[in-house]
């Protein structure tokens, strides 16, 4: 009948599900509503520890996940591959989106896109003046040091301690 015809054409939720998730990282910069828009990586070794990275200026100090900025016409993914080679001098594979979350920092309001990467080539270590230290830690540990993570670890920490991380 016409009618069946109809909602079969009409039932795109099996395409909406697989094609279009807002909530990814890679749809971070839609609708940011004014968000500074930052992308980065979730690295864990063998054992299941995070990587973190600690910036050391005077206006800041804290451990944070490697990430930065969303450069003009850079999607969230070359952001990550690019701000972790900057950073720590690692070439990574992503493995997993781990979709956005907004946080402040101060008075900022920022969105940040996370995705699970591994480590392909290189040795994680500090390259740029702000950080002066890599370090892999257990999710307690973090935990026990969450006054010294920056307000994006702590979100991310709190991701995972409420299950809402899909760590592949």
């Amino acid at each position: 009948s016409d009618l069946g015809v109809q909602m079969a054409l009409f039932d795109a939720s099996a395409y909406a599900r697989r094609q279009f998730r807002p909530t990814r990282a890679d749809n971070a910069n839609k609708k940011a509503g004014g968000r500074l828009v930052l992308a980065g990586g979730l690295v864990l070794d063998e054992d299941g520890r995070v990587l973190l990275v600690h910036r050391s200026t005077p206006t800041m100090t804290w451990w944070e996940t490697p990430g930065g900025k969303i450069d003009c016409g850079e999607n969230p993914r070359d952001t990550t591959v690019r701000e972790l080679f900057e950073e720590l001098g690692i070439d990574i594979d992503i493995v997993a989106d781990l979709g956005w979350h907004d946080f402040e920092s101060g008075e900022r309001p920022m969105r940040y896109a996370i995705y699970q990467v591994k480590i392909v080539a290189g040795e994680p270590k500090p390259r740029e003046a702000i950080f002066d230290a890599a370090g892999y830690f257990t999710w307690n540990e973090l935990m026990d040091m969450r006054s010294q993570l920056s307000p994006n670890a702590r979100t991310i920490l709190e991701k995972q301690r409420r299950g809402k991380l899909q760590l592949a």
